[in-house]
């Protein structure tokens, strides 16, 4: 047992050095090439990208409780909770409208943003681009 002791304490001094050594943090490859920072024009188009993605989760949500609220008026045993679950069911469907009409503006307010976004990478590249070469 002692020759295991003494080997492990070998190795524990042989191996220390090297665990112990800090390696230099290698720069990331984002931080080697500082990126500008985005525009008003680029703000804007990536704002309202991230509210037409909150719409379409909201939507989302919104035919998941419409699908909850017809299966809880199937089940519904008086005609007190039918009532409810009818009228539950009708504000569902009238808020899941007012959702899809909102996404059509939000959708509508991100391509024009967007579109300024495109339209000032052009101009500031010099040239406006041909139609032959694919945008970047």
């Amino acid at each position: 047992m002692t020759r295991l002791a003494a080997f492990a304490f070998v190795v524990s001094i042989a191996v220390a050095p090297h665990a112990l050594a800090q390696v230099p943090a290698s720069p990331a490859p984002a931080a080697q090439a500082p990126k500008a920072k985005p525009t008003s024009d680029e703000k804007r188009c990536i704002a309202s990208r991230r509210r037409v993605e909150r719409q379409q989760a909201v939507i989302a949500e919104a035919d998941a409780r419409v699908e909850r609220d017809k299966a809880s008026r199937e089940g519904c045993k008086t005609k007190r909770a039918c009532d409810s679950l009818d009228r539950a069911l009708k504000a569902s469907s009238t808020r899941q409208q007012r959702y899809g009409k909102q996404l059509a503006q939000f959708e509508s307010e991100a391509s024009k943003a967007c579109a300024a976004v495109k339209e000032t990478q052009g101009v500031s590249e010099g040239a406006p681009q041909s139609p032959a070469t694919p945008p970047r």
